[in-house]
């Protein structure tokens, strides 16, 4: 099966040097796990997993120097280490991992998935591909079943990943394998929180996740993992709001003709490494507007850097911000910028939001991007009135109620209650000058 694939793989210039260097290193090498399963699926993988059969320290380095690439360690105490070679969207990695068990067909049968137990010697002739438990056939069935009885008991991150390769992959988990992850799904506890993390926003990366997010919940995992909710019916009201949330973003070019490209990009930015805007996004959607200290619970979980927690407190607040809420006929310029000035990073993202949920009507959707892209100033105008102005108008010299003064003015802006300079000043005479009792 496929053996035209591999014997152009052979032809590959950095394929030929690896293969050249091993044989000086008198090393056995094969081309292992998930670049075998992907090439055939005839899916292009920039990431190659190879296992070395023989004493074979030197040969990442020597490879990373034949290469122009660069090597270092990933787990030095196994001797697993990568070559990585170009940078973007042309970046190459190679990873090198000594043989787990004495023999390729043992070390296949310690993998996770079937479809991943595959090999190809790279410098051994006449043995083809390596298929010691029907990967192949389950590739052509497009089924996930586990290498063993054992394998989410030996590394329960699996659990995760089974569902994971079912989203990216549009397969199907094997009923024997859904059976054993329901038996195991406690065992995800046990796993460290940035390796859940990792898989889990892999799923939300799908365009259409929402029926894999459903496989988590039911197999017992989508609670420990998020921290949120206990069962699939917790979970009925996240899964509808995810589902409107992906068909808005599919159907983006519709509803914005013009910025819709500018929306796709910036639901594309890496908030950070593994997770994106729109991956964020989706995780808002599934757990719903929640208190701060539900927020916190989810950080936790899924061990969320500074900017992914930013943009989540703002995602899932329990009151959507005024700035959204204003009647189109109140709506102004100042009041759009208040809005996006003051919800950054996250005010595209809440609008989407917003319209997914069905709260703000498509006419203000529209009017809001296209005032972001095409009048929105980060840096432009502040309040209508200075500290100066502030004070003049108050009597009063720098201090605490003049910081105050400026806040309440703020806020009546945002909401379209101020329009003016003029206005500004006959807001806080009349709200201000007019009370006996101090702010706040």
């Amino acid at each position: 099966m496929g053996e035209e694939i591999f014997m152009a793989l052979l032809e590959r210039d950095d394929i030929r040097r690896l293969v050249r260097l091993a044989a000086d290193c008198r090393v056995n090498l094969y081309l292992v796990g998930g670049g075998v399963r992907d090439l055939l699926l005839g899916r292009p993988s920039q990431d190659l997993d190879f296992a070395m059969e023989g004493e074979c320290v030197e040969l990442p380095r020597r490879f990373a120097a034949a290469v122009g690439g660069t090597f270092f360690w990933l787990d030095e105490d196994r001797r697993h280490g990568r070559v990585v070679r170009g940078r973007g969207e042309g970046q190459a990695n190679y990873d090198f991992v000594p043989l787990q068990g004495g023999t390729i067909e043992e070390d296949l049968a310690l993998r996770d998935f079937t479809i991943n137990s595959l090999a190809f010697p790279l410098n051994a002739s006449g043995r083809g591909l390596l298929d010691p438990l029907g990967g192949a056939g389950d590739l052509s069935a497009r089924i996930i079943r586990t290498c063993s009885p054992s394998a989410f008991a030996d590394d329960p991150v699996r659990l995760v990943r089974a569902i994971r390769f079912a989203a990216t992959l549009k397969f199907e988990v094997a009923a024997p394998t859904w059976d054993q992850m329901l038996t195991t799904a406690p065992l995800l506890e046990q796993v460290a929180a940035e390796r859940v993390r990792d898989e889990f926003f892999k799923i939300l990366a799908v365009p259409e996740s929402t029926s894999f997010l459903r496989q988590l919940a039911e197999a017992g995992l989508l609670h420990r993992i998020t921290g949120t909710g206990s069962g699939c019916d917790k979970f009925v009201e996240g899964f509808d709001r995810v589902i409107r949330l992906e068909r808005l973003v599919a159907g983006l070019a519709a509803r914005f003709p013009v910025d819709h490209e500018g929306l796709t990009r910036q639901l594309s930015v890496g908030i950070e490494d593994g997770i994106s805007s729109s991956s964020l996004l989706k995780l808002a959607a599934l757990v719903g507007p929640v208190a701060a200290d539900g927020v916190d619970v989810l950080f936790e979980k899924l061990r969320l850097g500074n900017r992914s927690r930013r943009m989540l407190r703002l995602l899932c607040q329990t009151k959507l911000p005024v700035g959204l809420l204003i009647p189109p006929e109140r709506q102004t310029l100042r009041t759009m910028y208040r809005f996006f000035r003051d919800e950054a990073p996250a005010s595209l993202e809440l609008v989407l939001l917003s319209l997914s949920y069905g709260v703000i009507p498509p006419d203000v959707a529209l009017r809001l991007v296209e005032y972001y892209y095409h009048d929105y100033d980060p840096e432009g105008a502040d309040l209508y009135l200075s500290g100066t102005d502030i004070m003049e108008i108050l009597d009063s010299a720098p201090g605490p109620r003049v910081g105050e003064a400026a806040a309440l003015l703020r806020e009546a802006e945002s909401r379209g209650a101020v329009n003016s300079r003029v206005e500004a000043e006959d807001y806080l005479r009349k709200n201000l000058l007019t009370k006996q009792a101090p702010i706040g």
